[in-house]
């Protein structure tokens, strides 16, 4: 009988010659592969042989059978997400872009008062003016006549002068 524990294993480049050399040829399988057979140098323990336990799927495989599964549903989401966000921006900048028209809709009504205040300043001396010019002309007017009264009188007394 050999010694198990002088037995050496084979060296990487011995297993990797071997791994190509296998993958080379052409062989055909002796078993099948399909089945699930408990392995030999498994350390399990049957209690009882009707115990059908499920090894849990990793998450990531959880993850990739679940987007195959709802891949519609994902595309919908990205997309409604897609769409919300530009919605979003742009209901945003129209929202700045209301406050600032409402500022400036603001600045332009006091300019408004400002100018119906300037105005109605400049409408009360304009009416003082006329008044004035009114009452200028009046007194223009009122020489006038004084002037041809005089006019009159002139005359009256140069007809009384070359007449004597």
């Amino acid at each position: 009988m050999s010694d198990r524990n002088s037995h050496s294993g084979k060296s990487k480049p011995q297993r990797d010659f071997y791994q190509r050399s296998v993958a080379r040829s052409e062989y055909e399988e002796t078993t099948n592969e399909s089945l699930d057979f408990d392995k030999s140098d498994s350390t399990r323990i049957l209690d009882n042989p009707n115990d059908d336990t499920v090894q849990k799927a990793p998450f990531t495989s959880k993850v990739g059978d679940f987007c195959k599964e709802h891949v519609a549903g994902i595309v919908a989401t990205i997309i409604s997400a897609i769409v919300i966000g530009i919605f979003s921006l742009l209901t945003i900048n129209l929202n700045r872009e209301s406050g600032e028209h409402s500022r400036d809709i603001s600045n332009i009504k006091e300019t408004v008062s400002e100018l119906k205040e300037d105005l109605s300043s400049t409408s009360a001396t304009v009416n003082n003016m006329q008044v004035q010019n009114a009452e200028q002309a009046k007194d223009i007017e009122f020489i006038q006549k004084s002037i041809e009264k005089m006019d009159k009188e002139i005359d009256k007394i140069q007809d009384s002068i070359i007449k004597k």
